[in-house]
């Protein structure tokens, strides 16, 4: 389950950012959460961020949820974005 959400996600960086993301060209089964997490977060959570000012409720709620992933799995290492992201969200 978790392996599928990570593979979503990276689909979404890579759909967001336009590009492919080169050091993910590794099959992904073969890193463990932590490290794809950290790569792909950067890009991803500009998108989540902007993604919190939708209409849309759904995509706010599903930002939301992503981003309490990533909270819950990157924790302190998200650095600089996490006091962006909670004053985001409140």
């Amino acid at each position: 389950m978790v392996l599928q959400k990570i593979q979503a996600l990276v689909r979404a960086t890579e759909y967001f950012s336009g590009k492919k993301i080169p050091t993910l060209d590794l099959n992904i089964h073969d890193m463990d959460i932590y490290t794809v997490l950290l790569k792909i977060f950067p890009i991803l959570s500009k998108f989540l961020i902007e993604t919190l000012f939708e209409s849309l409720e759904p995509l706010m709620i599903a930002a939301i949820k992503i981003l309490e992933f990533f909270i819950e799995h990157l924790g302190c290492t998200m650095g600089k974005y996490l006091p962006i992201i909670l004053k985001s969200i409140l």
